[in-house]
């Protein structure tokens, strides 16, 4: 499954305008062939998220440390874990939420 368009350049280098745009078109393209309407899809990408966050786990709460003085219980547990549980509730509940659904 495809997490983002071929020739989306998703390098943290700095980027020419120019190349911000070809990326934000590249992205609409994408986004416009509806390949990202499919559970599937979805699914995969909540996955992913989930799985970068924990990797990244530790650069994440050094970050929230750094910046905002968080020590690592509050920043796990507002944040991190937060996020996971997010994903999680996510997972569960996205079949039901994209049910279609008639509205008045």
């Amino acid at each position: 499954m495809t997490v983002a368009p071929a020739n989306l350049d998703v390098s943290t280098e700095k980027k020419s305008v120019s190349r911000i745009a070809s990326d934000v078109q590249n992205i609409h393209d994408y986004f416009s062939s509806g390949l990202t309407k499919s559970y599937e899809w979805r699914v995969e990408q909540l996955q992913q998220l989930k799985k970068m966050t924990i990797e990244q786990e530790d650069k994440i709460l050094a970050a929230l440390k750094s910046d905002l003085n968080k020590g690592t219980m509050e920043s796990w547990s507002s944040e991190v874990g937060f996020i996971i549980g997010d994903i999680d509730h996510t997972i569960k509940h996205l079949k039901k939420w994209m049910k279609t659904r008639s509205v008045s």
